[in-house]
């Protein structure tokens, strides 16, 4: 591996909330992901339990099955390296006040539909560039063009209980692509984007849709979690009923397991069974952030839990595979160049990140942009598009290394029709 420049971390900022689902406030979160791996180390903490459990409000609920076939792929063997990671659960103090990732694109929605609604362009915007708006179409479906974009319901023409979002190009074809966490005995749902423009359901083709259909899943997020250039998927797991356990005819409990699943190409392939102890820990999970916090090069994950410490999982994956990292710094203005697609080009491969102020359930990821590179050495190109067109080119970057690039003005090239 070449050498490492080790700057400071950007702190990964957790959200106090009240889940309206549940009406229980879970403590900030925050996150982190390992690569493929095999084994873990796991540091024991004290757990902590509620004194007040509440009741379930269930409900006669049918499962169709012919509707909701959980289709697994055949488990085929890992061929890849051992990783390590280790799992350590902190006591966190919550912040004095709510904070909601959602205000920005309530007020981007309102303003879009002021006046009378807003044409079926502004709409797919608002669901490619938001996660977070695309979780709350079902409430505002007449204003968000969903059905037309094909984001309303899943493939079954079902509409589900949309927990967490994320979006990210897992085929790498430089489009943002979206999946949705939903309740239990439903599965999550990967949305492919086909034209900037619409979406279809791809979770059967993509292999998601058997290992996700009995969790019930909040914080959703893609990284690259062994840094072989493709976007994995992590979920954050946990119900809504601390007393579902004593009902075991609905096959559903209170703690459950966060969940990985590696890109192997064209489909998904859960290894959470193998990825060591830190995901074998059950839990009430919700908030999940995701971040470098060691700054080594992968990406760790922090899972915030109702009725516990978050759980830290450090990425000691052992691919030896390359990386490089970007963080965009402006002087004035938009200073960690929030909406903004980082573009990194190298050994005939384009990878496309977005910096975003807000992540996956009511959390904040890493503002840094992590690419992983597999095993090509050779230099890089970048590009940094900010929202409006101005755009920066950096040429020739060396890898396995972050880099701090100023979007200086002077420097930047215009986009058309658009002067300095």
């Amino acid at each position: 591996m070449g050498p490492r420049e080790r700057l400071g971390v950007i702190p990964l900022v957790g959200a106090l909330i009240l889940c309206s689902a549940c009406n229980r406030s879970p403590a900030p979160a925050a996150e982190k992901a390992r690569a493929e791996v095999t084994r873990i180390k796991s540091v024991p903490s004290r757990s902590v339990t509620s004194s007040k459990p509440v009741a379930p409000q269930t409900k006669t609920r049918r499962t169709d099955t012919s509707r909701r076939t959980a289709e697994r792929a055949p488990e085929q063997p890992d061929a890849s390296p051992p990783i390590e990671v280790a799992v350590e659960k902190r006591a966190v103090t919550p912040p004095s006040r709510p904070v909601s990732a959602l205000t920005n694109a309530a007020r981007a929605v309102s303003r879009l539909s002021a006046g009378g609604g807003c044409n079926s362009d502004a709409r797919a915007l608002v669901v490619l560039r938001d996660a977070d708006a695309f979780v709350r179409a079902d409430a505002h479906s007449e204003r968000l063009a969903t059905i037309g974009a094909g984001v309303a319901v899943n493939g079954d023409g079902r509409a589900q209980a949309g927990m967490g979002a994320d979006a990210g190009d897992y085929d790498g074809d430089s489009r943002m692509d979206l999946v949705l966490t939903t309740f239990a005995h439903d599965r999550y749902t990967l949305y492919h984007n086909v034209d900037n423009r619409h979406f279809e359901d791809a979770s059967t083709a993509a292999g998601i849709t058997g290992p996700t259909f009995v969790p019930m899943g909040w914080g959703a997020a893609f990284l690259d979690a062994d840094l072989d250039g493709k976007l994995d998927l992590f979920f954050a797991n946990g119900h809504i009923f601390p007393d579902i356990d004593k009902f075991p005819a609905l096959g559903e409990t209170y703690r459950q397991k966060n969940q990985l699943l590696l890109n192997v190409g064209t489909r998904f392939r859960d290894v959470s069974a193998r990825a060591g102890a830190g995901l074998q820990i059950a839990a009430v999970g919700r908030g999940l952030a995701v971040g470098d916090l060691d700054n080594d090069g992968d990406l760790d994950l922090v899972i915030n839990n109702i009725d516990g410490p978050p759980t830290l999982l450090e990425n000691r994956q052992a691919t030896k595979h390359h990386w490089v990292a970007v963080r965009a710094v402006a002087a004035a203005g938009n200073r960690f160049a929030v909406g903004a697609k980082v573009t990194v080009s190298g050994g005939g491969t384009r990878q496309v990140r977005e910096i975003r102020s807000g992540g996956s359930f009511l959390s904040q990821n890493d503002l840094r942009a992590y690419f992983g590179l597999g095993d090509y050495a050779g230099l890089v190109d970048v590009e940094i598009r900010l929202p409006g067109g101005r755009r920066w080119e950096f040429k020739q970057l060396s890898i396995d290394r972050l880099h701090e690039l100023a979007l200086a003005d002077s420097a930047s090239i215009p986009a058309a029709g658009i002067g300095r």
